[in-house]
């Protein structure tokens, strides 16, 4: 039940924004600029790698985020990192890849990275798909699925 309310949280906030467009030219930076949609993101992530409760925390066991403060989870800007997350989402999704953007949010808590593109729809629309990576990005799990 949480897990859905966290994807239609983001799915809400994602079909609110009216101007993302797709950005596979070349010269566009694989990160996505800070904005509200973003925040919304590194609140949430920050709701369950700072939990106390226990429903919180067997939700964050379960999607394999770890346990750190609120200060460790930050929103990453530097574009090799986001290239590496655009191509590791890349080849997890096994969706509708056609609506793939090539940018990507990718949120740092610890040593894990949380990467959404809000253009990708696995199958319909509004479901977000949230992909947890180590700092290497291999594969830790995939929401919701």
């Amino acid at each position: 039940m949480r897990l859905q309310v966290l994807c239609l949280t983001l799915a809400v906030a994602a079909s609110s924004l009216t101007a993302a467009g797709r950005a596979r030219a070349q010269g566009v930076s694989p990160c996505r600029d800070a904005d509200s949609l973003s925040a919304v993101l590194v609140d949430i992530v920050t709701k369950y790698t700072a939990a106390t409760d226990p429903y919180l925390i067997e939700a964050r066991d379960s999607l394999r985020l770890p346990n750190v403060p609120a200060n460790q989870v930050v929103l990453v800007s530097k574009r090799s990192v986001c290239r590496d997350a655009v191509t590791a989402y890349a080849a997890h999704a096994t969706g509708n890849t056609a609506t793939l953007s090539g940018r990507v949010y990718v949120v740092q808590a610890g040593s894990t990275y949380i990467v959404w593109d809000p253009d990708y729809a696995y199958s319909q629309p509004d479901a977000a798909t949230i992909m947890t990576f180590d700092l290497q990005f291999n594969l830790l799990s995939i929401f919701p699925r």
